[in-house]
Parts: C-alpha cells; sequence; structure tokens
C-alpha cells in the first residue's frame, strides 16, 4: 500500500464527538452561547444540531471513549497535562487558581467584541477542543476581525 489513493478514505461524518466536564456548562456554551439545536440528549452525552449538514456535535462526558479509566478521564493531570513532565505537572495543579463558571452562566455583557487586536492561540493536540473546531469558535465568540490572528502550537490543552 505505497502508492496514493485518488478517492477519498473518509466521505462523510456522522458526528463530532466533544468531551465535556459536565453536560450543563457544554450546553450552555455550544447551545446557549453558539446556538446549536438541541436534537437528543441522555445522562451523560447530547447530540446538538450542525447547519447545513445532517452531520452532529455530540457532546459527551464520559470521557472512557479516550481510551482512558473513568477516574483518569475526570483528571485533570490526565486530561491537560498528558504531554508534561511530572515534576512541572504537580508546581502547574499545586499553582492552579480559582476558575470561576460565570463564563459559562452569564452572557457576554458587550454588544460586540472590543475593536482591539485578538490572538487565538490554539493547541493541535488538544483533546478536549482539537484545532479545527478551535478555528470555528473564534470567529463565533465574535472575536474575529482584521485584526484577529492565529497561531497553532504544538502542543496540548
Amino acid at each position: 500500500m505505497g502508492g496514493r489513493s485518488t478517492k477519498p478514505l473518509i466521505r462523510k461524518v456522522d458526528a463530532l464527538e466533544i468531551p465535556v466536564p459536565s453536560l450543563e456548562e457544554g450546553l450552555a456554551f455550544y447551545r446557549d452561547r453558539l446556538g446549536h439545536e438541541l436534537i437528543w440528549r441522555t445522562q451523560t452525552a447530547a447530540g446538538l444540531r450542525l447547519p447545513d449538514t445532517d452531520a452532529e456535535l455530540v457532546l459527551q462526558t464520559d470521557l472512557t471513549g479516550l481510551g482512558l479509566s473513568p477516574d483518569a478521564a475526570r483528571d485533570p493531570a490526565v486530561l491537560f497535562f498528558h504531554d508534561v513532565p511530572d515534576e512541572i505537572t504537580a508546581e502547574a495543579i499545586g499553582r492552579e487558581p480559582y476558575q470561576s463558571s460565570r463564563p459559562f452562566s452569564e452572557p457576554w455583557p458587550l454588544s460586540r467584541w472590543p475593536g482591539v487586536p485578538t490572538r487565538v492561540l490554539i493547541g493541535r493536540h488538544d483533546r478536549l477542543f482539537p484545532a479545527e473546531f478551535q478555528r470555528r469558535v473564534a470567529p463565533a465568540s465574535g472575536s474575529a476581525s482584521p485584526r484577529t490572528r492565529s497561531t497553532v502550537a504544538t502542543s496540548s490543552h
């Protein structure tokens, strides 16, 4: 199998799964902030309509599909620091500040994104937010403008 195929291997996508730490927080962002229509829901997952396609965006709280045990799938060290040396991971987790859930529960207070230059740093190996998803979300957030620049880093979350 050394030659290049003239036909694409992947012809259709049925669903794009996105692991989320909480189904409610995921729905607050993808449904309420980004406007995807909810089409089905279970205790651990929700399907949202992707516009102009019959594919679904599937939010999933059961992260064992990543090949991780249920405990590991909820461990920030495993999800966010899987490619970082143990001593740096321990120091980073020890310095972790409180992170508010306010961005997921309250609407953006301004009518539009401020007219300032914006940088979007995309982690090529992000386990929670794939690079292509991040490229789509930046414009949906209202931050995309001629003054928005994206940089892709060979890193994870």
